[in-house]
């Protein structure tokens, strides 16, 4: 190997190192193997794959404002309810509105025999309130009595009483007297609620002068709405209402079912008794104020009853009342937002983020379904020269190779790697020899370089020459190059006519 060669070698190892020279031992071209992708704009005159890109992007932007800003108020900081006031009020309706008994179909008739053991028809009591909500002005859930039994039980000795209620004491006695509460179905609630978020600092309320719409939806799609000037039951439903009126029955009806509907065991709502589960759904009304919703769910297949103790004065006596009602829990969920400008801004971010979906699809459609694709992809993909070449040049010959680059592109050519002498670079070739390292290749093949001798001739030009360059009268448009000068072989390339055309000589 010539001294000039080994020199060569020590530069190569000096530069690549020893990756690099294990590359070489292999046989590869680094160039190859870490070849750099990057974008490149074509722009694709068909009209079919613009309109399906503009469709694509139309469909996001859409989908952006209607669903991401409008749909789900994504300029909006959101929290999840965890928890609210609700404070409950029951009241029997009015004494003039009662009914006599003759006109309700579950009283006995007062003309005719009651079967105290029916599940249907029974005496019926006229209560009020405080008779029949039990207990009564309680949170979050309330019961109004439908039905009650009476047993009645006395001490069975004398001097028996809490304070001395010794081992032989007990209350005996079963008597009992079934009865349904008229009008039960009539009762009404009123329903005063409020609300406030922990990290979202927004509250409402349905009562007072600012009090929140809201609205009652029912099994079958109607709804009742608040704000109402309509008086309810006596009551002002506005704007400054003092909580929402509602009855026990337009609870139950919204909820599927009715008093007199079958209950757990068969027997009616009426006779067994229900527990029904409000859901107060809360969700932001523009930007600023808050809604709400009632949503009433009937457990149908669990009966509810309770139990209370009334002893007389001397503790000789209790009676129990076993109450059969209609159980109603209100239960506050959804969420509420204020205001956020970061939350819009990943609101934004994200959907025109998806803009490059669009161009995705297109390119896959373009790439791979198209009846044109392989003429879309000669232009979409090219290889360059492989660049050791260029790595292995002196500063003298980058400098020169460099300017035939800005004439050749003032020309309106794209034949660079031609003009430049390297050979013509098209899709997943190569002006190398393939798998064969330049920089590092340590084989005395003296060929694979390109020889550093290589002058060009330029034309004249208006502008102040290049020093050393020489400047010939006229010039070839084609020449042929030997077989392992400059162009390695490669078929000579003819330039258009111009102030720059010609070959590189």
């Amino acid at each position: 190997m010539s001294e000039t060669r080994a020199l060569q070698e020590g530069e190569d190892i000096g530069r690549c190192g020893a990756f690099g020279r294990w590359i070489a031992s292999k046989g590869w071209d680094i160039d190859e193997l870490f070849a750099y992708e990057t974008v490149k704009i074509v722009r694709v005159r068909d009209y079919k794959l613009g309109m399906i890109n503009y469709a694509f992007q139309l469909g996001i932007v859409l989908y952006l404002i209607i669903y991401g800003l409008i749909i789900s108020r994504g300029y909006l900081k959101t929290e999840e309810l965890q928890a609210g006031s609700v404070l409950l009020n029951a009241k029997a309706p009015p004494r003039i509105s009662r009914l006599n008994q003759n006109l309700l179909p579950y009283c006995c008739n007062t003309t005719g025999p009651c079967d105290n053991d029916s599940r249907l028809v029974l005496p019926c009591l006229y209560y009020d309130e405080y008779q029949a909500e039990y207990p009564v002005g309680k949170d979050y859930s309330t019961m109004v009595t439908s039905r009650i039994t009476f047993t009645e039980q006395t001490v069975n000795q004398p001097g028996c009483s809490f304070q001395s209620f010794n081992s032989d004491c007990a209350y005996e006695g079963d008597t009992q007297t079934n009865y349904f509460v008229a009008q039960a179905e009539n009762f009404t609630l009123r329903i005063r609620h409020a609300v406030r978020g922990s990290t979202v600092k927004r509250e409402g309320a349905n009562s007072g002068s600012n009090a929140m719409k809201g609205e009652l939806k029912f099994a079958d799609g109607s709804v009742r709405v608040w704000p109402d000037d309509q008086l309810w039951y006596g009551q002002p439903q506005n704007e400054t209402r003092n909580g929402d009126i509602v009855s026990v029955g337009e609870l139950l009806e919204a909820s599927g079912l009715g008093s007199g509907d079958a209950g757990a065991d068969g027997a009616t709502v009426r006779y067994d008794g229900l527990n029904v589960i409000v859901y107060i759904r809360y969700q932001m009304s523009g930007a600023s104020s808050l809604k709400y919703t009632y949503e009433p769910r009937a457990l149908s297949s669990a009966e509810f009853k309770v139990e209370q103790t009334v002893y007389s004065e001397d503790q000789s006596t209790r009676t129990i009342y076993n109450r059969h009602g209609v159980r109603i829990i209100f239960v506050a969920i959804g969420t509420i937002g204020e205001f956020d400008f970061l939350a819009l801004m990943t609101t934004l971010v994200t959907g025109l983020a998806l803009l490059a979906v669009a161009t995705t699809v297109t390119n896959m459609l373009m790439s791979y379904l198209m009846s044109m694709r392989m003429v879309y992809n000669k232009h979409k993909y090219e290889t360059t020269e492989d660049f050791s070449s260029w790595r292995s040049m002196s500063a003298e010959e980058k400098a020169r190779r460099l300017e035939i680059l800005a004439h050749t592109s003032e020309g309106g050519t794209t034949h660079t790697s031609a003009a430049l002498g390297l050979g013509h670079a098209g899709p997943g070739g190569s002006h190398h020899h393939p798998w064969k390292p330049a920089d590092c290749d340590s084989s005395d093949d003296e060929d694979d370089k390109p020889t550093a001798t290589t002058t060009f001739h330029a034309p004249a030009a208006p502008q102040a020459a290049p020093q050393g360059a020489q400047y010939p009268t006229a010039y070839p448009q084609q020449q042929q190059y030997p077989p392992g000068q400059y162009n390695n072989g490669y078929p000579p390339v003819a330039y258009p006519a111009g102030p720059y055309g010609g070959s590189v000589a």
